[in-house]
């Protein structure tokens, strides 16, 4: 089955700078649900450059997962992931500038 990645089957409202909590798991379930969230949790690094089949199938993996993640993002919150060719380091670069510290509720009435 061919992946095929859609910006509005991957989350209902695009990333701003209110609804990370929300979005984070709308994503990550699109994610899973794609077999492409492995990419974005682990920690391994490519494969050699020696193994091309490998590294092709790593690099298209990423790809994938990473458009999907430009794609969940407005125009403001992308610009923070914009020269990241990582689906791995632009989610938890979101994670990090986002996600709210408190861990409590977060929607549009907490501005």
């Amino acid at each position: 089955m061919e992946k095929k990645p859609t910006k509005s089957a991957a989350v209902l409202e695009a990333l701003n700078w209110v609804n990370y909590l929300d979005w984070s798991v709308q994503l990550k379930t699109y994610l899973m649900a794609q077999d492409l969230w492995e990419i974005v949790e682990s920690t391994n690094e490519p494969p050699a450059p020696e193994n091309e089949a490998a590294l092709k199938a790593w690099s298209k993996t990423n790809a994938m997962a990473l458009h999907v993640i430009q794609m969940s993002c407005q125009p403001n919150t992308f610009s923070d992931i914009r020269e990241i060719s990582s689906a791995r380091i632009a989610w938890d670069t979101l994670a990090e500038k986002h996600k709210p510290s408190s861990g409590g509720y977060q929607g549009y009435w907490s501005i």
